[in-house]
């Protein structure tokens, strides 16, 4: 296990992108049903994440 834990991480922190969309159209009946899927790619911000936005990374800590 790491030093670092990620249970008090909040979406702020968190990074998510979508890798890729599947679509599928399954004829049911008369009716023609689209599916989409979505594959998600979570993962901690890191600095090089905040460079590219323009923001900065929030570090939460017992260090005051």
């Amino acid at each position: 296990m790491s030093a670092e834990s990620t249970a008090h991480l909040s979406n702020h922190d968190i990074k998510c992108e979508f890798q890729e969309t599947e679509v599928r159209r399954i004829p049911v009946g008369v009716l023609r049903v689209t599916i989409q899927r979505r594959r998600i790619n979570c993962h901690k911000r890191t600095r090089e994440d905040a460079k590219e936005e323009g923001g900065a990374v929030v570090r939460r800590g017992s260090a005051a």
